[in-house]
């Protein structure tokens, strides 16, 4: 093992003597990890793979947007805490195969809009999820100026600011830009 640079590592360097010498390659049992993701579309998950009896395995459920981590099931005595979407497990003699679970969360629809076309445009629309802090904003044309946010703006952080935040409510919501065209 003198001529062996690693002599723990699956790759290494061997340093040739001038006379003949005799390796041998250990191994010890692999077991596999399984990790899935239920529904797949609901997230990721990662630190699966294949692992010797003790070796400590960090697992994470990477949530998408929209869904949100339930818990992990299937072999879970393994697990720290099964409704971590972090956890650790020491792996035993024998595979393991869990799944997160994820749900769909409800979206919302938020509609922005200008009072006359031409006028300027707003950013901001799209479907979120209930409580979710956006940034809405308008920018007015050239010889037209923002006056205010009107429609659904209970949640509009500052009706008179051209942006501004909006906390999504849950329910669907219009809101409109208010431009008006500047004095000559």
């Amino acid at each position: 093992t003198d001529n062996v640079d690693d002599v723990n590592s699956a790759e290494t360097t061997v340093d040739m003597p001038a006379a003949d010498i005799s390796l041998t390659a250990n191994f010890v049992p692999a077991y596999e990890l399984a990790l899935d993701a239920d529904p797949e579309e609901g997230g990721t998950v990662t630190g699966g793979g294949f692992y010797s009896e003790g070796t400590e395995v960090d697992i994470e459920a990477v949530t998408e947007y929209g869904y949100e981590f339930i818990d992990w099931t299937g072999d879970t005595g393994y697990l720290t805490d099964p409704t971590s979407e972090t956890a650790t497990i020491t792996m035993s003699d024998e595979d393991i195969s869990l799944t997160a679970n994820f749900v769909e969360l409800d979206l919302f629809e938020v509609t922005l809009q200008v009072n006359e076309e031409g006028w300027g445009t707003v950013e901001g629309s799209g479907d979120y999820v209930e409580g979710d802090e956006i940034t809405i904003s308008a920018v007015s044309a050239q010889g037209y100026s923002f006056v205010e946010w009107t429609g659904d703006i209970a949640n509009v952080a500052d009706a008179g600011s051209a942006i501004t935040t909006l906390t999504v409510p849950g329910t669907d919501v219009t809101i409109t830009a208010v431009f008006a065209a500047d004095d000559e």
